[in-house]
């Protein structure tokens, strides 16, 4: 009884929230699948897994899981996952508990930690809900590892023969606890059905690498004087995850959950982020033609305006100043649709003219104070961009061009495309692309 009371008392602050304003008929459906779903469903609820289990929008659902967090419905974990056999081998209360390096007991990888491929947010229930405990299950069992489609235990210097069904893509070879990987291609446009895969303790070689779909006869050679347990996998579908850097990402996780920062002076890599820089020009002629207070005001308009528009595309500014806005933003091309949108916005809404530059790459996540903030070559490349920019222009970089979803961005209309090189000095004589309003 005690948990029904305190689901509805958090349910009830959960529909009075005003903004946003969450269905009422989803806010149901949490409170009855927190109260009745079984616990092996609870202990990792993924919010864009379910999201998409339930038919709903996946950003909706992650805004109704932080506000339910914020309530003491759910609490927040992350889980930490290793690269090498792509199971999350350990759960992380807080990211000031997360280490920039991680060990695989199961497989014996040591790596890098990287909040855009190694640490997921999770959702479990309040201990006042359900008292769950979320622990790392058997390595081999097939629940925790649906992406390996073949696991075999060598003895020493043992062949093993095995017929498995391939599908069309790449595939890895792995031994347990050794850091090697080999990669075989499944293409229909390959001739042999057959491989051999030799293990050894520093490599792992596959030949031929090119096989044919469908049944294929894989034989196993373990190379060692140990016991080998080896798999053949296919590398998980991650569009499902919410990854650490798209959380931070977030407007609503920045807002209610400020102090899952870092710990203070630490930093972890993120492999890949992207980031709008946008600057008005001829700011002389606006102090000149306005004046201080009266300009004031009118920045203060288009700051807003950026902060609405990168909200849109769940992206976060953490620097925002007369000199200029950076905007940061999970993938390329959210970010390259908030800076069309604010191209045309502002020069429909504002006494600016504003230009643009998108880029995308590694950076560092780091804490100052009560602020996250990214630092890295790729940041200063794309405030060095905007010197490509015309006004009313956005400059593009090859990096963000060679991603599919941000290209297809870059043709929704009402831009024109023309491919240059850079000249400015951290991006000089690379490949980028200006984008030209045609109206």
């Amino acid at each position: 009884m005690q948990q029904i009371a305190h689901v509805g008392r958090g349910v009830e602050r959960l529909a009075a929230a005003s903004d946003p304003v969450f269905p009422p008929a989803l806010i149901d459906k949490l409170r009855d699948h927190l109260l009745r779903a079984p616990d092996r469903r609870l202990e990792r609820i993924r919010p864009f897994a379910l999201a998409d289990n339930w038919s709903v929008s996946r950003s909706l659902l992650l805004d109704l899981l932080l506000f339910a967090a914020s309530q003491s419905l759910v609490d927040i974990a992350w889980d930490l996952v290793c690269p090498g056999c792509y199971v999350a081998h350990e759960v992380a209360p807080s990211l000031r508990r997360i280490a920039q390096q991680g060990q695989c007991d199961a497989c014996g990888e040591a790596y890098s930690r990287d909040l855009a491929d190694s640490v997921e947010l999770i959702f479990r229930p309040h201990r006042e809900v359900r008292d769950l405990v979320t622990g790392v299950y058997c390595t081999g069992s097939p629940a925790m590892r649906p992406h390996v489609l073949v696991q075999q235990v060598l003895d020493p210097h043992e062949h093993r023969s095995v017929t498995v069904n391939l599908p069309i893509g790449q595939l890895y070879f792995r031994a347990e606890k050794k850091p090697a990987t080999g990669e075989v291609l499944v293409s229909r446009a390959a001739l042999s059905s057959e491989t051999t895969v030799k293990f050894s303790d520093t490599a792992v070689d596959v030949v031929p690498a090119v096989l044919r779909p469908g049944s294929a006869s894989i034989t196993l050679v373990n190379n060692t004087d140990q016991v080998q347990v080896v798999r053949l996998m296919v590398a998980p579908d991650k569009s499902d995850s919410v990854t650490a850097a798209l959380a931070v990402t977030h407007p609503t996780f920045r807002t209610l959950f400020s102090e899952e920062l870092l710990a203070e002076g630490e930093h972890l890599r993120v492999g890949s982020l992207a980031f709008v820089a946008l600057s008005a020009v001829d700011r002389a002629r606006l102090f000149s033609q306005f004046g201080d207070a009266a300009l004031f005001a009118r920045y203060r308009d288009l700051a807003a305006l950026i902060e609405k528009q990168a909200t849109v595309e769940q992206g976060t500014v953490f620097r925002n100043g007369l000199e200029g806005t950076l905007i940061a933003f999970s993938t390329p091309a959210a970010a390259v649709r908030t800076a069309l949108s604010l191209i045309q916005q502002v020069k429909s809404q504002l006494p600016f003219t504003v230009r643009a530059a998108v880029h995308c790459g590694q950076c560092i996540l780091v804490s100052r104070g009560a602020q996250v903030e990214y630092f890295g070559e790729t940041i200063e490349q794309t405030w060095a961009l905007l010197a490509d920019a015309a006004p009313n222009n956005i400059v593009v970089s090859s990096a963000v061009d060679s991603d599919s979803a941000a290209l297809s961005a870059t043709l929704s209309g009402g831009f024109e495309r023309r491919v240059a090189h850079s000249i400015s000095t951290e991006y000089a004589g690379r490949r980028i692309t200006r984008l030209i309003p045609t109206t």
